[in-house]
């Protein structure tokens, strides 16, 4: 299903047995029946913050954690970056999207000894098919 949140700054399609939280700051996205993590997204507009580098934005959204390398086009009008890291408990992936005039921040995690790289195939599906309007 195709839905957009956030002030319409972002779409996206969500598989039928996820589910979602649109909260005041993000959406929560996670699998209904079976799932082992959560998806987080949320957004930002406004010159603070969208004419900044995407790396810069990534370092922060990271805390400085995670090396960035540039996703292939997904949107293209958007620029796209990916990074994750373990550590001693959780897996976390994150993806920053900068657009003139927006950025989206994705993140997903989930505790490492359930790790499942199906769910994770279908978060990759999700991010995607996200759209900076």
């Amino acid at each position: 299903m195709s839905m957009s949140y956030c002030g319409e700054r972002f779409s996206l399609e969500l598989p039928n047995d996820w589910e979602f939280e649109e909260r005041e700051t993000n959406v929560a996205l996670y699998r209904i029946a079976d799932g082992k993590g959560a998806v987080s997204v949320s957004s930002a507009a406004g010159a603070l913050i969208v004419d900044k580098d995407i790396n810069d934005l990534f370092s922060v959204f990271c805390r400085g954690t995670v090396q960035p390398r540039v996703v292939d086009s997904i949107q293209s009008d958007v620029n796209v970056v990916f990074g994750e890291r373990r550590d001693k408990s959780k897996y976390w992936g994150y993806w920053v999207f900068r657009r003139e005039g927006a950025v989206v921040f994705v993140s997903y995690n989930c505790r490492n000894d359930e790790f499942d790289p199906q769910e994770f195939s279908e978060v990759e599906e999700l991010v995607r098919s996200l759209r900076v309007k």
